[in-house]
């Protein structure tokens, strides 16, 4: 009788420890975004019909920033910036069973309930909707691939299709994002959303101006692209402002 107890209690607590287990904080250390398209494509179907593309461009720089967590506790939110400097917010941050806690230097507490932690993503609970689940994405194999450099020499045949402008740097910081560039044969060029939106004035033509380097025109602006790493499924180029841009094929 009394072995028969104690294996109940132990069964009981092995539950008890399974339903409250932490997650590991180590897992946590790193620099994460939001899933930008997963996110956008989970919206319900009323809200992205009602979207134009440069609605959902402007949904998607607001969905970009990018949060650090580091090993000492403290954390960094850096979002894209249309001004020259970029926006930056500091604090501090913590993991307390399932619960990510995150305040900024103001004392504005953020709190997200956890679900699934790994290396690669984590997905949480939307504080504002806690029906909606957010995953966010590590950035570090988007930095390991920013910094690829090649000798090899890219042909207009080479750059003709869909490629997915899979993140961007500037001002010092990285973001993904998700818009596809599709440079055709014709030498016409266009923007698609995420959501598959257009819009003429982000539209234009495209050629190959001098070794390795690319011209897109659009109504708005002429941008140049020199390309520093080439395969047939990836490219990093840098535009005439300085920013790095990473590209990838849409397969």
């Amino acid at each position: 009788m009394k072995t028969h107890i104690l294996c109940l209690l132990l069964l009981s607590s092995g539950v008890a420890f399974t339903a409250h287990a932490q997650f590991n904080k180590q897992d946590l250390v790193g620099i994460w975004q939001i899933n930008t398209p997963k996110f956008l494509k989970s919206l319900p179907e009323n809200r992205k019909a009602n979207m134009d593309a440069n609605s959902e461009l402007l949904s998607m720089v607001f969905l970009s920033t990018v949060m650090e967590l580091k090993k000492d506790g403290h954390s960094m939110a850096t979002r894209p910036s249309f001004a020259k400097k970029r926006k930056t917010v500091e604090g501090k941050w913590q993991l307390e069973g399932k619960v990510l806690t995150v305040t900024d230097a103001d004392g504005k507490v953020n709190k997200m309930h956890l679900i699934n932690v790994d290396k690669d993503h984590f997905i949480a609970e939307n504080p504002k909707n806690r029906t909606q689940q957010v995953e966010f994405i590590s950035l570090q194999p988007i930095l390991k691939s920013m910094t690829k450099t090649n000798q090899v020499q890219a042909t207009k045949n080479q750059l003709v299709g869909d490629w997915t402008l899979a993140a961007f740097k500037t001002k010092g910081s990285t973001f993904a994002f998700g818009v596809t560039y599709t440079l055709a044969k014709d030498g016409k060029h266009k923007i698609t959303t995420i959501l598959g939106k257009t819009d003429t004035q982000q539209n234009g033509t495209w050629k190959m101006t001098e070794d390795n380097t690319f011209e897109v025109k659009t109504p708005r602006e002429t941008s140049t692209f020199k390309i520093v790493y080439f395969t047939p499924d990836q490219m990093v180029a840098i535009d005439n402002k300085g920013d790095k841009a990473l590209f990838e094929r849409k397969k």
